[in-house]
């Protein structure tokens, strides 16, 4: 029974591949020469985008075209608009209706539109959307519940479980996307690993796993290398919190080499960020500064207050270096007057450096003022750690208890499948032994009427016989005597 419901399941999901792969063949065949002729004029505006998807929306035969193309639009208008993001959700519901496929699907959308907004409604959808899609044994199933888990550990992250996220990767994303085939977000993961080693201070685990993720980004024909430049970039990051400057040069230069090809302005911002740390470590920090500065003008331009704080940490650090320690100091504070920095544990950092300037500029009361600020935060995000850590300890006992009692259920089937299976071959053989038996008595009454049929026959013949015989006796008597009689005539 199992194994058909996986072999119906299975054949059903590729077929089903098989019509939408024919489907989407011709439909993106006419985007893709609609796009030629459009390409020359402009470069791809992000309109085009969901006016392309909304055609297919209002003009395509296919449920299931329409059902893809709303998923699509919900993700492009989730940070854009939340009411048509939630438009075409719905829609998307209703195209997919008939597809247990692509209603698989929709739990992985409705999580993504619950991603920003909404962490447990979010956690949960991705959950549902793996059970669904799990009966499903395709490569595009496999791409999408990785993506899901990927995006789960995200979540985690976010709460600071980087235990979880870590786990989640190596133990969810990383065997599904390996199936799928899809080396891109391999490459993908391998580097939010070597991110999270880092920031915990393990180089030498996210130095393995930049590596990964550049061998496999460097064998990708890929038409955007961006990916492969800040993979050598956070590679030189690592190797510079490692002292290992030599290696930090060479994957710089690699990254430098490649960085004209990057259309993205924040891959030129990361490269003059680690540019200056590898020219503060060698002592040049005139050369340092200056390509900070270079780093927080696109920062500036691109609007990133994240990428712009980044710089300026190691700009003060520079400015130390150098021995301005008012320029230092002027840039730290302004760094824990941003809300998201006060009370992150970098900002200990920040209150440590500070401390050390103050006293350098011999303003005993400032730096004592900020030491103390100091420890109340060390110790409120070691509280905060404890708790974190315990949170942790309480979601792997939970998972632990959870897979106990999966073990436990399946044990609890497989045990009722064999039950199940023995009974049903029981009722087999006392079928089969109820059929002989009825088969062994209806041929012995058969028998015993066709015997007694034989013998009445047998004593009908045997009378039949008898009254031959009496009649022949009868007539050759009757001869005789009549034959004596016309001799006894003859004789008178």
């Amino acid at each position: 029974m199992a194994s058909a419901r996986f072999f119906h399941t299975t054949y059903s999901g590729l077929m089903f591949q098989y019509e939408q792969m024919r489907k989407l063949l011709v439909f993106f065949l006419l985007m893709f020469c609609r796009c030629l002729i459009a390409f020359p004029q402009t470069p791809v505006v992000s309109k085009q985008y969901p006016d392309s998807l909304l055609q297919v929306v209002k003009k395509s035969p296919s449920d299931s075209l329409k059902a893809r193309a709303c998923f699509k639009l919900t993700l492009y208008w989730r940070d854009r608009d939340q009411v048509k993001s939630k438009l075409y959700l719905d829609q998307s519901y209703k195209f997919a209706a008939k597809y247990p496929y692509l209603k698989a699907i929709y739990y992985h959308y409705l999580a993504a539109y619950y991603y920003p907004t909404n962490t447990s409604k979010s956690e949960a959808n991705y959950l549902i959307a793996d059970r669904e899609l799990a009966h499903f044994k395709t490569k595009e199933s496999y791409f999408i519940r990785a993506k899901g888990w990927g995006n789960y550990a995200n979540l985690q992250g976010h709460k600071g479980n980087d235990l979880l996220m870590v786990d989640i990767l190596l133990q969810k994303s990383i065997p599904l996307i390996k199936k799928s085939g899809e080396d891109e977000f391999l490459a993908k993961y391998y580097n939010d690993l070597g991110l999270i080693f880092s920031n915990q201070q393990q180089y030498d685990k996210s130095e393995k796993y930049f590596l990964l993720a550049i061998s496999i980004y460097k064998k990708l024909k890929l038409w955007d290398i961006t990916h492969l430049c800040d993979a050598y970039l956070n590679a030189g990051k690592n190797y510079l919190l490692t002292n290992k400057t030599d290696l930090a040069k060479q994957a710089l230069d690699k990254a430098k080499k490649i960085l004209p090809k990057c259309p993205d302005s924040l891959t030129y911002a990361d490269y003059y960020l680690v540019e200056g740390q590898y020219f503060r470590n060698k002592k040049k920090l005139n050369e340092s500064l200056e390509s900070i500065n270079k780093g927080l003008i696109i920062a500036k331009q691109i609007e990133d207050p994240y990428e712009e704080e980044l710089l300026n940490a190691q700009k003060y650090k520079t400015l130390m270096a150098l021995g301005e320690y008012h320029k230092a100091a002027i840039i730290i504070n302004s760094i824990l007057k941003s809300p998201e920095v006060k009370f992150s544990p970098d900002s200990l950092t920040y209150y440590k450096d500070l401390s050390a300037i103050y006293h350098k500029l011999g303003e005993s009361k400032s730096a004592y003022n900020l030491l103390k600020k100091y420890t109340i935060l060390n110790d409120s995000l070691k509280k905060l750690d404890i708790l974190r850590k315990i949170n942790q300890l309480e979601i792997k006992f939970k998972t632990a208890e959870n897979q106990k009692k999966i073990a436990e259920l399946n044990t609890a089937n497989q045990e009722a499948n064999l039950s199940a299976k023995n009974s049903r071959l029981l009722n087999w053989l006392l079928g089969v032994i109820s059929l002989l038996i009825l088969s062994m008595f209806i041929f012995g009454i058969n028998y015993y009427y066709n015997q007694k049929k034989i013998s009445i026959q047998r004593d009908e013949i045997r009378i039949s016989n008898a009254m031959i015989q009496g009649q022949e006796i009868e007539r050759y008597r009757v001869a005789r005597d009549l034959h004596d009689g016309l001799g006894n005539t003859g004789r008178g």
